[in-house]
């Protein structure tokens, strides 16, 4: 059952699914929840003891969790470590991204410890994940790359990513991403979902999304996200130095 009760805080007035089983502790600063009818007004009274449940939150990879892109990682590695296969990438990309993405992993995985991770995000994921908000990897990356990563870090309940029968989507972007996720959610008994992206390529799924999370997006896309979510959670990196630069290229995979 889903409890008819209003959470009222930076992201405006919503529904709080009670099967979700968990609130937010002290630990949290987080809106509170007025048990009151869904509309009620923003500046409704509630009662600072009860906090607002989370909904849960599918997470993007490249350019959000990890502040470069695992598909130039890769190739990176590829050329690496056997330079002759140039000819077979450039095959395979004339038969689409999702073909191109199997074969690339299928000879080559990032290292998830070496990754750049976005080190304020993955800082307030782990906490979201301590006070028992669902966390699940929705990427266009290859699910093996996606698992490695999930792995790695023990956070996500589940993993949605390219090649990947169960998603129910070949390459896992923009709409085929939305639909998805909606499936996904539907199947977990889930009402509504939040995400966390980073790109234009996000704003369908943002769309869709009852909360929205930004993490380094551009400006314009910043822009396109508040017509739909006025106030979305943003996460920024520091202004990109020399080292910024030689981080993101990921110039030791040469060494």
């Amino acid at each position: 059952a889903w409890q008819d009760s209003c959470a009222v805080g930076w992201w405006g007035c919503v529904i709080v699914p009670q099967a979700l089983g968990h609130a937010y502790n002290d630990r949290n600063i987080g809106p509170c929840m007025q048990t009151t009818s869904s509309s009620a007004s923003d500046d409704a009274r509630c009662d600072p003891g009860i906090r607002a449940v989370a909904w849960p939150l599918y997470v993007d990879l490249d350019g959000t969790l990890v502040r470069s892109d695992t598909l130039h990682e890769s190739l990176l590695l590829l050329i690496r470590r056997r330079p002759w296969m140039v000819l077979h990438v450039l095959a395979w990309l004339f038969k689409g991204k999702a073909y191109f993405k199997r074969r690339l992993a299928e000879w080559v995985v990032p290292d998830p410890r070496d990754l750049p991770y976005h080190p304020a995000f993955l800082d307030w994921l782990r906490q979201q994940h301590a006070l028992g908000r669902p966390l699940v990897l929705a990427t266009a990356a290859d699910r093996r790359i996606a698992e490695a990563v999930a792995e790695h870090l023990g956070l996500f309940s589940a993993v949605l990513a390219t090649n990947q029968p169960e998603a129910g989507v070949v390459n896992l972007s923009r709409q085929g991403k939305r639909d998805a996720i909606r499936r996904h959610a539907q199947a977990q008994g889930w009402a509504a979902f939040a995400y966390a992206g980073n790109s234009r390529d996000d704003l369908p799924v943002w769309q869709a999304a009852q909360e929205a999370v930004a993490v380094d997006a551009p400006s314009g896309v910043l822009r396109d996200l508040r017509q739909c979510h006025p106030q979305p959670q943003v996460f920024t990196s520091q202004p990109a130095t020399w080292r910024t630069w030689l981080e993101a290229a990921r110039l030791t995979q040469w060494a």
